[in-house]
């Protein structure tokens, strides 16, 4: 391994810039950025709710909610679609018992696996209590959760004015290799660790509370009062797991400062800056097959493992438990709703029309655990195949098997949101990476066939010149090859040892920078090396 700051060896310049690059295919990152997004799917309307299913399972969290189906939210006036708005409330009418505060839950039928999503929202649930989330994960009975991965866009409790976006992922996504203000603009949540922040998305991370995550801060006023009172805002949130990109980004703005290009439905993200999130999905941080199939919900629970973990901090003035507070208190669930103006789905290749599959019948349910006490049955979501892509494209979903609704397993930290958290793989070791920068953000993985490609060429050059020797050409004799050890005089636009790293940082424009680069140093865990 070359120490940093080194320069690579004059040959291996050489192959570099005469041979052809060995490299992985596909996109460049500007090539990737550059091509366009199409829109796809448009969730708000009068239909909207037919494009989801309800969850009327106990919630996974442990939450103090009752989670209610179609019929029974619509006519308690919880849930309304119109042709500009979509609304989804929690009761805030009746004071509850044990079985918790009646609330909703929906994930679409449709799965993704990959995509830009972005939600115009003017009103996100805030309030003592309360736990909103607008995310996406993959599940099914073969795939227990977080096998297929988790992203949540929005999240928070109580009246945070911060949301939080967070992975959640089995084994080998450690993320500390990307850096606040560098790829994204905000900031990493902090971890258990003293000095510490929460950057590996294992859920069973060492340093880390247990289902935390890796968990980056969104901006001021992105949920909580300020953000309703200003009349909400625009996220836009990017799932890119192809060569030339491979991330999640996520943006927001304020309402009305959305940039044009996001107004006309045809977004650019390559034009909006820094994003305030970002995840790498760079082979040596996070491979794309952490997630698979992932399924959009919004849902609003109240307490929970993370409402209850942070009551005491955030509605100090309550003198009571989350619980009882949200039971008897239903005149401060008044803002405890959702209202959308739109939701779209925009991938990069403009799929064929009318190649959307209808839902299948539903599946039986998967059983609980024995471990696991009896819950309320219901029947799991259908599941849809969405657009196909051209033939020169992979698709961009696939139908998996119906969601397990079995009952929550253990936790520690709060942001687990499925069936079954319980399988986990066991943390590895902090991972030394190796990897080079673009001002797209992309993880080049181009340095295996460039290193080849040295080696053949100083292969082919010693070939030559062995060849040459035994044959005693002119131009080549005895008495002036210890002159050629520093540069053979046959070999074209070779004056010198010195020359030879001159023509080959010449030549070959457009290949990845392979000098080193210093990089800051962190206290927090050991720095990657860069190339």
């Amino acid at each position: 391994m070359r120490a940093l700051g080194s320069a690579p060896p004059p040959l291996l310049l050489l192959g570099l810039c005469c041979l052809p690059s060995l490299g992985a295919g596909g996109p460049s990152g500007e090539a990737r950025e550059s091509t366009p997004y199409f829109l796809t799917e448009q969730y708000v309307g009068d239909d909207f709710f037919s494009k989801f299913t309800f969850w009327d399972a106990p919630d996974p969290t442990k939450g103090y909610v009752d989670y209610i189906g179609e019929a029974e939210a619509k006519q308690a006036g919880m849930i309304e679609a119109t042709s500009g708005r979509a609304y989804m409330a929690a009761d805030s009418k009746h004071k509850t018992g044990a079985e918790g505060r009646p609330s909703i839950r929906i994930q679409s039928t449709a799965m993704y696996n990959r995509g830009l999503f972005i939600a115009d929202i003017d009103h996100i649930p805030t309030g003592c209590g309360t736990w909103p989330a607008f995310w996406m994960y993959g599940e099914n009975a073969q795939h227990i959760w977080p096998r297929w991965g988790e992203y949540d866009i929005i999240e928070g409790v109580h009246r945070d004015d911060r949301s939080s976006t967070t992975l959640h992922t089995t084994n080998d996504c450690d993320q500390t290799s990307v850096d606040s203000g560098e790829d994204f603009a905000s900031k990493w949540n902090p971890a258990a660790a003293p000095g510490q922040t929460a950057d590996n998305c294992n859920v069973d991370a060492t340093g880390q509370w247990h289902n935390q995550g890796c968990s980056q801060k969104g901006p001021t006023d992105s949920m909580g009062p300020g953000f309703n009172k200003k009349g909400g805002g625009v996220f836009a949130a990017e799932w890119d797991p192809l060569d030339g990109a491979k991330h999640f980004r996520t943006w927001f703005w304020p309402s009305g400062s959305e940039p044009l290009d996001v107004k006309a439905k045809a977004p650019k993200p390559h034009t909006w800056g820094m994003p305030f999130s970002y995840f790498s999905l760079a082979k040596r941080v996070c491979t794309p097959d952490h997630f698979k199939n992932m399924r959009l919900v919004f849902d609003l629970t109240f307490c929970g493992d993370l409402g209850d973990a942070m009551w005491g901090l955030s509605c100090p003035e309550a003198k009571t438990t989350c619980s009882k507070f949200v039971a008897n208190n239903p005149q401060n669930m008044t803002e405890a709703y959702w209202s959308i103006r739109s939701l779209d789905v925009f991938q990069r290749e403009e799929p064929p029309a009318g190649t959307v599959a209808p839902a299948p019948a539903p599946h039986p349910t998967v059983a609980p655990p024995p471990v696991q006490p009896p819950v309320k049955s219901s029947p799991p979501p259908p599941t849809t195949t969405v657009p196909q892509e051209p033939p020169t494209s992979p698709p961009t979903t696939s139908t998996a098997a119906p969601l397990e609704t079995t009952s929550e397993g253990s936790w520690t930290w709060p942001p687990v949101r499925t069936s079954n958290p319980s399988v986990i793989t066991p943390t590895p070791p902090p991972v030394i990476t190796i990897r080079t920068r673009t001002e797209s953000h992309a993880k080049s993985s181009n340095w295996l066939g460039e290193l080849v490609a040295g080696i053949l060429a100083v292969a082919v050059v010693g070939t030559v010149a062995a060849y040459l020797n035994r044959r005693k050409l002119p131009g080549f004799s005895r008495t002036s090859r210890s002159s050629s050890r520093r540069c053979m005089s046959d070999v074209p636009f070779c004056d010198g040892a010195s020359d030879i790293s001159s023509v080959a940082a010449s030549s070959a424009p457009g290949s990845p920078n392979v000098h080193a680069t210093q990089m800051p140093q962190d206290s927090r865990f050991p720095r990657e090396l860069s190339l």
